[in-house]
C-alpha cells in the first residue's frame, strides 16, 4: 500500500500521519513538501531570489525531519519529492503520476492564511483520483463514524479498503441520515397520511442499507458499537453525531457521480469537524 504524505513542516500535519498509522498496516510513504510562491507577488519570486532560496531550503529541511520524524515511528519512507509551485496543483499532479492508495495531510482549520492552507486540503479531497485522510488535530484513533448514504455505491469501495484498515480494536459507529423532501409549496393541500407513510418507507430504507453494511463490516471481522438512523440536513448530523459521541475519524465515500453531493456534504463536514475525515474513492 503506497501513501503520499504531504509535509508541511506545520505540527498537524506530523499528527496527520501518526493518526493514520493507527488506523491502517502496512504501508509505506513517499514525502512530497511543496515551495509555494503562488501567495507571494510575482515582483519578490525569480528564479535565484532570496525568498526563493530560503523556500527551497526551507522544504530541504522539512523533507529531511519528516524523513527521521516518520522513520522514528516506525513508519517506511521510500522516496522525499520537493518541488515549486501550488501546492494543491503538485499535490494532484503527483498522485497522478505515481498512483497512491491514499494521501494524508493536515488542515489547519479556517482562520487567515490557516484558511488558505485549509483550502488546499479541501481541494484536493474533492478533485483526487486517491482516497483522502485528512486531519486536524491529534487524536485517541479510538472512535470511527462511518457514514452510508447508498449501500450500492459505498459497498465496493468499501470493499475495496478494508483490507488495508486496521479497525479490529475500534469502536465503529454506522449512521444514515434521510432527508424528507420539501413539501412547503404543497401546505394544505396534502394529505398527512401520506407523508407519514413516505417517511416510513425512508426509515425501512435506511435500515437495510445499515443492516446491509453491518453485514460487510462483519465479513472483515468487524464490530458494530452502534447504529443510527437519523433525520434532517446530512452535514450538520453528521457533525452533531459526530461531536456527541467523541468521533475521532469520519469516514465517507465519494464516486465520480457523486462528486456533487460531496461538496455539498462531506465538505461543509471536513471545514467544520474536529474529527479526522478519510475520504474513500471509487
Amino acid at each position: 500500500m503506497r501513501v503520499l504524505f504531504c509535509a508541511d513542516g506545520s505540527k498537524i500535519s506530523y499528527d496527520s500521519i501518526l493518526n493514520f498509522s493507527k488506523y491502517f498496516r502496512d504501508f509505506s510513504t513517499d514525502i512530497l513538501s511543496v515551495s509555494d510562491f503562488s501567495c507571494i507577488p510575482d515582483t519578490l519570486v525569480f528564479e535565484g531570489s532570496r525568498i526563493v532560496r530560503e523556500c527551497i531550503k526551507s522544504s530541504d529541511g522539512i523533507v529531511e525531519f519528516a524523513k527521521d520524524y516518520l522513520e522514528s515511528n516506525s513508519i517506511k519512507v521510500n522516496s522525499q519529492i520537493k518541488l515549486c509551485g501550488s501546492a494543491t496543483d503538485l499535490i494532484l499532479e503527483t498522485e497522478k503520476g505515481l498512483i497512491y492508495d491514499y494521501i494524508v495531510m493536515g488542515s489547519n482549520g479556517k482562520k487567515g492564511i490557516q484558511k488558505w492552507i485549509g483550502s488546499v486540503s479541501q481541494e484536493v479531497a474533492s478533485s483526487s483520483l486517491s482516497s483522502v485522510y485528512v486531519s486536524k488535530m491529534r487524536n485517541n484513533c479510538c472512535n470511527v463514524l462511518i457514514a452510508i448514504d447508498d449501500y450500492e455505491t459505498i459497498a465496493p469501495i468499501l470493499r475495496n479498503n478494508l483490507n488495508n484498515f486496521n479497525f479490529i480494536d475500534k469502536n465503529i459507529y454506522l449512521l444514515n441520515v434521510y432527508q424528507m423532501p420539501d413539501y412547503l409549496f404543497l401546505e394544505g393541500n396534502i394529505d398527512q397520511n401520506w407523508i407519514t407513510d413516505v417517511e416510513l418507507q425512508l426509515q425501512k430504507t435506511s435500515e437495510l442499507i445499515l443492516n446491509r453494511a453491518e453485514s460487510l463490516l462483519k465479513e472483515f471481522g468487524l464490530n458494530i458499537k452502534a447504529k443510527s438512523i437519523l433525520k434532517g440536513n446530512p452535514s450538520k448530523v453528521i457533525l452533531s453525531y459526530s461531536l456527541s459521541n467523541n468521533i475521532d475519524l469520519i469516514v465517507a465515500s465519494m464516486s465520480s457521480q457523486k462528486k456533487r453531493i460531496f461538496e455539498s456534504v462531506s465538505r461543509r463536514v471536513l471545514e467544520n469537524s474536529n474529527a479526522d475525515m478519510l475520504i474513500l474513492k471509487s
